[in-house]
């Protein structure tokens, strides 16, 4: 399912069953706005572009996101550019107005205006998902629906790939350390059930993995 850009400005727009993304109705960015960082920080909370809450959508502070129909995903905040995969992905570029105002460009190069629902912080749509931890990654993991192309996850540290290279992880709390003979790789695990999560990559790039 793919996203689709365009519909009514001044909503969160759903996709049909599976996610949403901004689409917001234009608005200039203030000269003040260089003054608060646009960061992960800055971004965890509810958000709605109709001054309607209960419409809104939830950034979570483990890196999921969700809205009020019911969609959910990964989201990721870097160099004032919003991310958000599910089954695709729409980058946003985003300029805060103040503390509770953000000034958006959407992908399309429309622009618009969102503002945070300080009140919902104790009430996420988000469902509630296993925790990060050894036991849970222990396994083997696909990216691409292959499992002849798994990594394998062991108990004892160990983690083995299809074609041959292994190494030893940890796990420090949603941070995956892979370390082997000539590198380091460190990802963010997000958890979704027992059997997928979702990843933010070394690059910053989304991606999704689903057990064997």
């Amino acid at each position: 399912m793919a996203l689709r850009p365009g519909g009514n400005r001044g909503s969160w727009r759903a996709l049909t069953g599976a996610l949403a993304a901004l689409a917001l109705a234009a608005v200039p960015a203030p000269a003040c706005a260089a003054q608060i960082a646009a960061d992960r920080a800055f971004m965890v909370g509810a958000w709605t572009d109709n001054g309607d809450c209960a419409d809104a959508a939830t950034l979570a502070d483990d890196g999921r996101f969700a809205t009020a129909n019911g969609a959910q995903g990964l989201w990721h905040m870097e160099a004032g550019r919003l991310t958000m995969t599910g089954s695709s992905t729409m980058i946003l570029q985003v300029t805060p107005v103040d503390r509770n105002t953000i000034a958006v460009v959407n992908p399309d190069g429309t622009r618009g205006r969102s503002t945070r629902c300080g009140d919902r912080a104790g009430r996420s749509p988000l469902r509630s998902r296993p925790r990060s931890d050894p036991a849970f990654l222990a396994g083997r993991w696909t990216d691409n629906g292959d499992c002849a192309a798994a990594v394998q996850f062991d108990l004892g540290g160990r983690f083995a790939t299809h074609d041959g290279a292994a190494g030893r992880w940890t796990l420090n709390g949603d941070r995956l350390t892979m370390s082997g003979d000539s590198a380091t790789l460190t990802i963010q695990i997000v958890p979704i059930d027992r059997n997928a999560m979702n990843v933010v990559n070394a690059d910053g790039s989304l991606g999704r993995s689903t057990r064997c």
